[in-house]
């Protein structure tokens, strides 16, 4: 089959290239979302930085702060446990503690020895600062400046000792030690580091971020998405299309732009098939004036000159095919708002085609079941199989039989001509349905037509609301589809 869509329209292997040259990369949904978590972070450290210049606070507090705050709040419920229980029970109320908290308490005095019956086996560095603390003055009234924190190693523990004081019903005095709290994970328990408010600042932050750029990211990437689809469809040669985005930033006003750039080229390609329509048209009453005169010529031509005047003849006849397929072209692509689409029996008009474009020894055959039905308009539809059989004829009908065939598929009905022929490039699959394009850089007579045979199907089957494909069939051919919605 030949290498014969409507003018001013970009191939579609040309339209596609700048597609297929863009890598794929972010959305523009996640480009503004982790701008704006990128932001809220940037925010978080030069809060955090200020805080530490101007108030001397460190962002260890945030976390840290919590922890001595646990710490003293169950040293001072400790301390009112102590007074009323004895000696020999303090273990146990250390040990309920630390099942309740899920760490290790100790209770101690200046010198790291245990205040209870059960030993503490303190590391040497938090015994050492424990006593540096006793010596330097013991507990004092306040509490904070006593506290202390420590790491030890291998394997890791967390430390953290408060001074604590107690009064006991045998003395009239206060007992003075040291409460020391012992994890061996900072955030595998509730005393040391709480969750809970963290995933709560987080769940509120979230919530905000949500309800503040999940609209503007929905309203923006919606708008472009819709603009995208749109152009897509101009880009196929659909200049009915309309973009319904009321808006007054410069989205709106892009979408504005669209439109008239829709309009604007619906004018040109509208003035441009107009054009070619009114020049053919004017064309074929001198073509028909010369085709008369050549045959009264060739009635009184001597032997010598009839060899001329048939070459004269053949090339008038060619310009007449030539106009023909120039006013079948417009007429196709001007008239498509203007279809009338019926239900239309396929098999009736393979029947037709057949019995048009089968000249003397062309092995067409036709699979077409009756009761197959598309929604289409007669006219274009068979003026689409005619030029699909007889592009096929004319390049591959020697090379084996053609077949016209049709089948459903869903809601769709394809309708197929194919042939054995030598097929055609791959690059040129898309672009063949092109007006005007011919493998041929030449456009010799010999190599083919006007090129327009194709192009006329593309436009008799969009304006039928259908699509058309080409491709080549192993080992080889082409094969032509047609799809049409189903009756």
């Amino acid at each position: 089959m030949g290498p014969d869509g409507p003018v001013g329209r970009l191939p579609a292997a040309q339209a596609g290239n700048g597609d297929r040259g863009m890598r794929a990369g972010l959305s523009l949904t996640w480009k503004i979302a982790l701008l704006a978590i990128l932001t809220l972070v940037m925010l978080t450290v030069v809060l955090l930085i200020f805080a530490g210049v101007q108030f001397r606070i460190s962002p260890e507090n945030f976390i840290v702060a919590p922890t001595l705050n646990r710490v003293l709040s169950v040293s001072g419920e400790l301390a009112q446990d102590l007074g009323e229980t004895p000696v020999e029970s303090r273990a146990e109320l250390l040990e309920q503690l630390s099942k309740q908290y899920d760490v290790d308490f100790y209770l101690v005095d200046g010198n790291g020895n245990s205040l209870t019956r059960t030993p503490a086996a303190l590391p040497k560095e938090i015994v050492d600062e424990i006593g540096q603390r006793f010596r330097n003055g013991g507990p004092r009234p306040a509490p904070r400046r006593a506290i202390f924190r420590a790491t030890t190693g291998s394997p890791t523990r967390y430390w953290v000792s408060v001074p604590i004081r107690w009064r006991t019903a045998d003395t009239s005095g206060l007992t003075s030690g040291y409460l020391v709290v012992m994890s061996d994970s900072f955030i595998g328990n509730q005393f040391f580091f709480d969750p809970k408010p963290w995933l709560a600042l987080t769940l509120a932050l979230t919530i905000v971020f949500v309800g503040v750029w999940l609209p503007l990211i929905r309203s923006l990437t919606g708008a472009i998405t819709e603009m995208t689809h749109a152009t897509s469809r101009i880009a196929e040669g659909q200049f009915d299309t309309r973009l319904e985005i009321r808006r007054g930033d410069e989205v709106g006003q892009l979408a504005s732009s669209i439109n008239r750039m829709t309009t604007t080229l619906a004018g040109f390609v509208k003035g441009q098939k107009r054009f070619l329509a009114d020049i053919a048209h004017e064309l074929c009453a001198p073509i028909a004036r010369m085709q008369m005169a050549l045959g009264i010529l060739e009635q009184r031509a001597d032997d010598k000159s009839i060899e001329y005047v048939a070459d004269v003849k053949d090339d008038v006849q060619h310009m007449s095919e030539l106009i023909d397929e120039l006013l079948s072209f417009s007429k196709a692509g001007m008239q498509i708002a203007e279809t009338d689409i019926v239900r239309v029996e396929v098999a009736d008009i393979v029947q037709r085609v057949l019995e048009r474009e089968s000249p003397p020894g062309a092995q067409i055959q036709a699979s077409v079941m009756k009761g197959i039905a598309v929604l289409a308009n007669p006219d274009y539809l068979f003026r689409a199989i005619s030029n699909l059989v007889r592009n096929a004829i004319r390049y591959a009908g020697s090379a084996g039989p053609i077949s016209v065939s049709a089948h459903s598929e869903g809601q769709e009905t394809v309708i197929t001509v194919a042939d054995s022929g030598p097929g055609l490039p791959e690059n040129s699959l898309e672009e063949v349905f092109a007006p005007f394009f011919r493998l041929e850089p030449s456009r010799g007579r010999d190599t083919g037509g006007a090129g327009l045979g194709l192009a006329i199907v593309k436009a008799c089957v969009e304006a039928c609301k259908g699509s058309v494909r080409a491709h080549n069939r192993q080992p080889s051919g082409l094969e032509v589809e047609i799809r049409l919605r189903t009756a």
